[in-house]
């Protein structure tokens, strides 16, 4: 591949990549479902609980304190991302406006 074919591609790519970041809370996937051996860490929802930041990539058990209702669930976007709870897992959220912030991943990261 030529290099002015890989500039469009990337270019294309980066304008995506940015599109989906400008979507509205709740307009994009944060994530699938997860496989219980990539669990990298726990997070209890409590009822003072009001967000969660995970980083892109990261595998994480969401435990409900109260009933010990849990879920895992793979953060996987592209970008920075911002979500709900109540999007993948009702059960937790239990009618509350509990946010996830999703960190953009490394592989995207420039110091330029």
């Amino acid at each position: 591949m030529n290099k002015a074919l890989k500039w469009v591609a990337a270019t294309i790519l980066t304008a995506a990549a940015a599109a989906s970041a400008l979507a509205a809370p709740g307009d994009m996937a944060i994530g699938v479902a997860g496989d219980a051996n990539a669990v990298t860490r726990e997070v209890v929802i409590t009822q003072q609980t009001r967000w969660i930041n995970v980083d892109s990539g990261e595998t994480v058990r969401l435990v409900d304190s109260a009933g010990g209702k849990s879920v895992i669930w793979r953060f996987d976007t592209p970008s920075s991302a911002v979500g709900a709870v109540a999007d993948f897992a009702p059960e937790l959220a239990q009618g509350r406006q509990i946010r996830v912030y999703v960190a953009e991943p490394m592989l995207y990261v420039s110091d330029i």
